[in-house]
């Protein structure tokens, strides 16, 4: 039986977040990301930590915590860790950690940072995101 294997740059096609990229564009992203999978219990990101690299889950389900509570879970589109990227003395805002076994997409530092400067509409999208969780608004999961 044949089965089609879902490309990096298809799977972050499906990211709202990138959903109005050129293909261009989306290709470059997709270039820039490592695609890795974790088992469930694995720690992703942990709070307090400085930040090295952007998260974007493509597949399983990821807990985000705040202190001893878990404040959401986070699917397939989601991304986090660019608040500590945007800015280089924050630092991570919660943990998280998979909840099932996950596909995450990682972008380090500078590619991130690169990436902003040459995808003007993505780096417009990332900091009203980042604003508006920094603001505390609930219906956007802090990073």
């Amino acid at each position: 039986m044949w089965r089609h294997r879902v490309s990096l740059k298809e799977q972050l096609g499906r990211v709202p977040l990138f959903e109005n990229l050129s293909e261009f564009d989306l290709a470059h992203v997709a270039r820039a990301a490592v695609r890795v999978r974790e088992p469930a219990g694995e720690i992703l990101i942990k709070e307090g930590e400085p930040g090295h690299e952007f998260l974007i889950v493509l597949e399983g389900q990821v807990d985000i915590g705040h202190g001893d509570q878990v404040v959401t879970t986070l699917g397939p589109g989601a991304y986090l860790g660019e608040i500590a990227l945007l800015d280089e003395r924050a630092r991570r805002t919660v943990t998280a950690m998979a909840r099932t076994p996950v596909a995450i997409a990682f972008i380090s530092r500078r590619d991130f940072s690169r990436l902003l400067s040459e995808l003007p509409e993505l780096a417009r999208q990332i900091r009203e995101t980042a604003a508006r969780r920094v603001a505390g608004d609930a219906n956007i999961p802090l990073e």
